[in-house]
């Protein structure tokens, strides 16, 4: 029995080191990252992108202690650093692409964060139906969401976050205001002003500031995306 063992552990061993000399590992790793990309939708930007959120979160003024909403988590760009920053339970993602849930629940696995109790939601209405009557969060985060929002889907967008956001929180999110209209995948790629989104962030008793351009805020990348601009919304 113990011979067999070991012999099992040395096989495994070789075929360990054959994959690795080969090459092998560093083709999937490439493979994974040009799969989590497509889905985030910003080519060659995935570290960036998970590098500056979780930075401007952070100078937005959430505390671990703090319950987060992103609306759009997609495959988690943010959603994991976040997770293991937040205390245990705290992180709740909403997305309405099931393939890119499936995706998101397989890097919760990858990094090993089942522990931390994060809540990864399919939706159509922005958490409408799936979150509890009562439940607010400190942060709501969306990020290259607003702007693939139709009229009406940003107006319930903002309600949504309107009932969500507790005494004090605040929902962040950018914005295009320069690049011209186009579509991505299924969604369109809509440009509007700031002051679009503070009319009808008004309706909903939502005061907006702008807090400046992505390049401002330290996006270290020389692309198109360098001129987004994000807003940050409150009771007002």
């Amino acid at each position: 029995m113990l011979l067999s063992q070991t012999r099992a552990r040395m096989a495994f061993a070789v075929k360990d080191r054959l994959f690795r000399w080969g090459g092998f590992q560093a083709l999937l790793e490439e493979k994974e990252l040009r799969m989590l990309t497509q889905h985030m939708g910003f080519r060659h930007q995935w570290d960036e992108h998970r590098r500056f959120q979780m930075d401007l979160i952070q100078r937005e003024g959430l505390q671990p202690s703090g319950h987060v909403m992103e609306i759009g988590c997609g495959p988690l760009t943010l959603g994991i650093p976040l997770m293991q920053w937040l205390d245990k339970g705290h992180y709740t993602g909403l997305d309405l692409r099931p393939a890119v849930l499936g995706v998101a629940h397989g890097q919760v696995a990858k990094a090993r964060l089942a522990g931390k109790n994060p809540r990864l939601l399919f939706t159509e209405d922005f958490g409408a139906s799936e979150l509890g009557e009562e439940e607010r969060f400190d942060m709501v985060w969306s990020f290259s969401v607003l702007f693939h929002l139709t009229d009406e889907l940003l107006e319930a967008c903002l309600a949504q976050v309107a009932r969500r956001l507790r005494p004090g929180g605040a929902y962040v999110a950018n914005i295009n205001a320069e690049m011209p209209e186009s579509t991505w995948l299924q969604f369109p790629f809509n440009r509007r002003d700031p002051a679009f989104y503070g009319a009808i962030a008004a309706r909903h008793g939502l005061k907006m500031t702008e807090r400046g351009t992505h390049e401002s805020l330290g996006f270290r990348l020389d692309a198109s995306e360098k001129n987004n601009r994000l807003l940050r919304f409150e009771h007002g």
